[in-house]
């Protein structure tokens, strides 16, 4: 199972996304759901890079790996920069929580606002 958890801290302006593990769906290298699952975490790290070039995020931790992704970004504690990772978030949040309907038993999906 892919447990992913995204927590929003509005205090401190930090944003984490965290997947953790294997779908199950298939075997390695055919696994659609794997494959949704990456594609939602790496379209939100790469729209976090543009949202970091226009002044709005910094990038302070993105770490990949196999079964893995680790992303931490703190907004510019401005409204709009709030508002730009809470819009970019938003956008896979919703793919993550279609995943997670259709396949409950290979993603598991949390957001948690501390």
């Amino acid at each position: 199972m892919i447990t992913i958890r995204y927590s929003r801290n509005q205090k401190s302006g930090l944003h984490r996304l965290r997947m953790e593990g294997h779908a199950g769906y298939a075997a390695a290298g055919e696994d659609i759901v794997c494959a949704a699952c990456s594609a939602l975490g790496y379209a939100y790290s790469e729209t976090l890079r543009v949202l970091e070039g226009a002044k709005y995020c910094r990038i302070k931790r993105l770490c990949a790996g196999d079964g893995q992704l680790d992303i931490i970004a703190e907004t510019n504690k401005k409204p709009e920069g709030e508002m730009a990772v809470c819009v970019a978030m938003l956008t896979v949040e919703q793919g993550f929580r279609a995943l997670q309907e259709q396949y409950p038993k290979n993603v598991k999906f949390d957001v948690i606002y501390l």
